[in-house]
Parts: structure tokens; sequence; C-alpha cells
């Protein structure tokens, strides 16, 4: 009896570890899951042209925010609306 108690607590042991890396993975993929969304897919040129339609009808309406707002949300989009003229260009009047 005492060598399967031995036993069953080497495998409670080993199921707690594995329980332990299990829930590690889990965070780590919660913490990267938004690498891996659609938008991060989307061409630069696809992205540009949402950009512009973010952009208000009316220059009247245009404010410095719009665009400096698109380049917050990450390096990419960063990158895409600085390199976009018209959304910088639209605003010197």
């Amino acid at each position: 009896i005492s060598a399967l108690d031995s036993d069953i607590a080497q495998v409670q042991a080993t199921l707690t570890e594995l329980q332990r890396k299990r829930q590690t993975l889990y965070s780590h993929i919660q913490e990267h899951k938004s690498l891996i969304s659609a938008i991060r897919r989307f061409p630069a040129e696809l992205l540009g042209e949402v950009f512009a339609h973010c952009l208000p009808e009316r220059w009247q309406e245009r404010t410095n925010k719009t665009p400096s707002l698109l380049t917050q949300v990450c390096r990419h989009w960063r990158a895409i609306a600085i390199s976009m003229r018209e959304l910088w260009s639209s605003f010197i009047y």
C-alpha cells in the first residue's frame, strides 16, 4: 500500500507541474493573441485607404487629432499613417 501511495504522490506532483505549465502557456497565448489578429494581416495599402476614410469630409471639421490618433495604435499603424502625405497635407490651409 505504501508503494501505491508513493506512486500516487508522484503522479499528483507530475499532474500539478503539468497544470502549472499549462497555465503558463495559456497566459502566454492570451498575452500575445493580438499578434495574430486579422487587422495585422491587412496590406498597408488597404489600411491607408481606411485611414483616409477616417478624415472628416469637410476641411473645416478637421483637427490635428485624426491622424495623430492613428499613430498611437501600434508601430505598424504609425508607420503607415506617417507615410501618408494626404493625412497630413489636408490640414495645411
